[in-house]
């Protein structure tokens, strides 16, 4: 979303005022100054923006690197709850807003490293609204190990992002890929749920008569399959069954011993050109096995 003018002055005005102050150790006041000055220390402000939030960040990590004051500890921890402060004390608008989402983001990477959380008892902020989050955090996410998490970047899947030469990752991406493993079959999964052979899902999914979420490949050796997209064909499949018994129905390894291999069974399903019953079967909803007494239109 775009900021207005106003907004944008707000946020560089504030970036300059604490640049100044990093260096200056003494408040901004651009109409004390010079214009050669002021424009200097806006231009600074400008540069942090163009490389937004690392430029930010790196203003804020040197208020670590080279402390204000003699205080130490003491002092950081001063000054991080005065830009805190200032922050939320100020009038709500959207260039404010970012800088918020920036410094907490910045406060919550270097905690508690960096910043003894003790001594900023008036920043809290909950570990599980961190918006970046460590390898081994991302890992403990998506209950996988190392490789998997390079596999998924070569994939992708996942950015990791750099910061005082550490890798994070975004929360919110990776409980997103995690809820889409959570709701989704992997290969062995979709074949207890199908009740169909390996060989028969693959020759499915190749085909594109069963949908995958995502393919198998030199960099990544899982398939994930769509169980929204089997629910519904099941669910069609039970709609098209007849209600009748059909005498003399053949069973799927009787049909596929006529010459049909499963992919040719499913399409002459869809396209009704075979007639089937379907027998539900209430601890497998998911089953292939459900459709039974498979019995070939006169015109196939």
């Amino acid at each position: 979303m775009k900021l207005k003018f106003t907004e944008a002055l707000s946020l560089i005005h504030f970036i300059a005022h604490y640049q100044y102050r990093l260096f200056h150790q003494a408040l901004f006041r651009p109409a004390s100054l010079d214009n050669l000055t002021v424009s200097h220390h806006y231009t600074q402000a400008w540069q942090a923006l163009k490389r937004w939030p690392h430029g930010f960040h790196l203003l804020l990590s040197q208020y670590i690197d080279n402390p204000m004051s003699d205080r130490g500890q003491s002092g950081i921890n001063k000054h991080f709850r005065d830009i805190h402060e200032k922050l939320y004390r100020q009038r709500d608008n959207r260039g404010i807003a970012r800088l918020r989402a920036a410094f907490d983001q910045f406060i919550e990477l270097n905690w508690p490293n960096a910043i003894q959380t003790n001594r900023l008892s008036r920043i809290s902020l909950s570990s599980d609204a961190r918006p970046l989050i460590s390898q081994k955090d991302a890992q403990l996410i998506l209950n996988c190990r190392e490789s998997r998490i390079h596999g998924l970047i070569s994939q992708g899947k996942i950015k990791p992002q750099q910061f005082k030469g550490k890798i994070y990752f975004n929360r919110d991406e990776i409980n997103s890929l995690a809820k889409l493993y959570e709701v989704n079959w992997s290969m062995e999964q979709a074949i207890i749920e199908t009740e169909i052979s390996r060989y028969q899902l693959k020759q499915l999914l190749d085909a594109g008569l069963v949908k995958a979420l995502q393919k198998a490949n030199r960099q990544n050796r899982d398939w994930l399959i769509c169980k929204k997209s089997w629910q519904y064909l099941i669910k069609r499949f039970q709609t098209s069954a007849e209600t009748n018994p059909i005498p003399q129905g053949k069973t799927l390894s009787g049909i596929q011993k006529q010459g049909f291999s499963i992919t040719e069974l499913f399409g002459a399903i869809i396209k009704k050109q075979i007639k089937y019953n379907f027998t539900p079967k209430p601890n497998n909803r998911h089953s292939f096995k459900q459709l039974r007494n498979f019995k070939l239109d006169n015109n196939l």
